[in-house]
Order: structure tokens, then C-alpha cells, then sequence
């Protein structure tokens, strides 16, 4: 039998619909009420998040609450992470789930600390049992991480960046770049529009290493690129257009995204010991 503690998992949201999800041990006790006001919430700004909420965020199901799917990086942007600080207990280990319910994952907090800064997350740990007083002199402690999490776009506004997303930003710059130097044709002589025309068909600027990098390990769209590559492989179909579940769709997508973190995780950490053996290497060598 394997040793390890169980976790809980709560799913809250604020008034701005911001979200908050609260890793802690089964014994600690919780106070919605004094935890809504030590996040500068108030003592009513607190309330259980909706599944439709969970689904869109987390992109799970009831009971499948797991600090592991916040390896859903887009989605999660408005989700912040709250960890009791009992967990830090040297040694202590503890059980997840691994975006399903069906099995656990058993983890340290060394173990979740690198998931999280592997996603561009820092881990914040918590009393999640006190009390603190709260009034002009002693403003809310926690707000500070509230403050970092940004609200979601409201119904209105969510429609319009949908439609303004479907662009890539690069194109649209161009778009913008090209109206605001637009000449009237009346304006341009017939050798400017020659010109115009040469000068618009000028080799793209060459992309930087780091810009290269960045896109070559963006976890999300190298996601979306191999699940379409495999669907179009066995049906001739989009991922989208072949899923006949999109539940089923958003699981395989957090696995992929998942492991796809692991490998790049590891990648990282071979190429630093690589990287450090051979500085030790030549350091000895060079002053030995």
C-alpha cells in the first residue's frame, strides 16, 4: 500500500468572476466567509463556482477537481491557486487526481512546485485556518495574490475579442500597419503605385531565435497541432469536426498538454545538468 495523504479540492468564484482553487488537507477547516474577506472580497464575495465554470476553466467534471489541471494554461488565466501550508510539512506527500477521479497521482510539494513553475506559475502556500483582523490599519493579507488574477471579460465584450482572436496578432498588425500609411488612389501616381507594389512584396523579417523558441514550445498549439494531425491522419477530419464528444475532446487535449509539459519540463532540466556538466568540465580543466 502506498503512504500518502488525500487532498481536497474547492472550486470558488468572486463577484468578477475570478476563480480560486483551494488545495488543502481534509482536516482543515475552511471558512468561505473568512476566506472571501482575507482575498479583499468581502465577507459574502465568495461562492461555489458553477460546473458550467469548472468546465470551462479547469476543463473538468464534478469530483475531478485537481490542482494538475491547471496544466490548461489559457483557460486557467482567471484561476488562482491557493495551497495549505500543512502540505509543506517536510516529507509529507499527498494524492491528486490526474484530471479524472478514476485514479491518483501521488505527489510532494517539491513535485508540485515544478508542475506549477513549469506552466509559468509560482506556488503560494497558506494558513488556511486563520483568522486575521481585517480593518482600515490591517488591510486584507491575501489580496495582494487576488490582485494578479485577472477578471474575465464580461458576455459582451468576450464576443467581440472572440472574433478579433480568430486573427493572428502578427496579421493584424500588418492589416493595421497597412491602413494607417493607405495613400488615395487619386493621390498616388502610377511609378508610386510601382513602387508601393515592389516594396510590398519585400522578404518578411527573418524570426528571432528567441521568437523561434517560444513558438516552437508553446504547449498549447503544438497541443492543437498534433491532436488535428492525428484526427486528419485516421478520419480526414478536424479534431473538432471528428470528436463526437467535446468532453472527450477536452480530456485527451489536457493528457496531451500534460505530458507534452513533462517532456518539456525534462528537456529543460537535461540541458541545464548537460549545460552545468560542461562549464564544471571546462572550469576544471581550464584552472586545475
Amino acid at each position: 500500500m502506498v503512504d500518502g495523504l488525500v487532498t481536497k479540492n474547492l472550486f470558488l468564484r468572486d463577484k468578477k468572476r475570478r476563480q480560486y482553487l483551494i488545495t488543502a488537507l481534509p482536516d482543515t477547516k475552511v471558512d468561505i466567509k473568512v476566506l472571501s474577506a482575507r482575498l479583499g472580497c468581502g465577507k459574502g464575495g465568495l461562492s461555489w463556482a458553477s460546473e458550467e465554470l469548472l468546465a470551462e476553466s479547469l476543463q473538468v467534471e464534478p469530483g475531478c477537481v485537481t490542482p494538475l489541471a491547471l496544466a490548461n494554461v489559457d483557460s486557467c488565466k482567471h484561476v488562482l491557486l491557493l495551497i495549505d501550508s500543512k502540505l509543506q510539512q517536510s516529507g509529507q506527500k499527498f494524492f491528486v487526481h490526474p484530471i479524472v477521479n478514476s485514479a491518483s497521482v501521488l505527489v510532494d510539494c517539491d513535485g508540485l512546485d515544478k508542475f506549477l513553475r513549469g506552466i509559468g506559475r509560482e506556488p503560494i502556500y497558506v494558513d488556511l485556518e486563520a483568522d486575521p483582523k481585517i480593518d482600515r490599519d490591517n488591510p486584507p493579507d491575501l489580496k495582494q495574490y487576488a490582485d494578479t488574477v485577472e477578471a474575465p471579460p464580461k458576455d459582451d465584450d468576450a464576443a467581440s475579442s472572440t472574433v478579433s482572436s480568430t486573427t493572428p496578432s502578427a496579421s493584424s498588425s500588418q492589416v493595421n500597419l497597412a491602413a494607417a500609411v493607405a495613400v488615395p488612389k487619386a493621390a498616388v501616381p502610377p511609378k508610386a503605385k510601382k513602387a508601393s507594389n515592389s516594396s510590398s512584396k519585400a522578404a518578411p523579417a527573418k524570426q528571432s531565435d528567441a521568437e523561434h523558441h517560444i513558438k516552437l514550445t508553446n504547449v498549447v498549439s503544438r497541443t492543437e497541432e498534433l491532436i488535428d494531425m492525428v484526427a486528419q491522419a485516421l478520419t480526414g477530419k478536424s479534431a473538432a469536426d471528428a470528436a463526437a464528444d467535446s468532453y472527450v475532446l477536452r480530456r485527451l487535449t489536457a493528457d496531451v498538454q500534460m505530458q507534452l509539459t513533462a517532456f518539456k519540463n525534462a528537456a529543460y532540466t537535461a540541458g541545464y545538468t548537460a549545460g552545468k556538466e560542461e562549464i564544471v568540465a571546462y572550469a576544471t580543466k581550464r584552472y586545475a
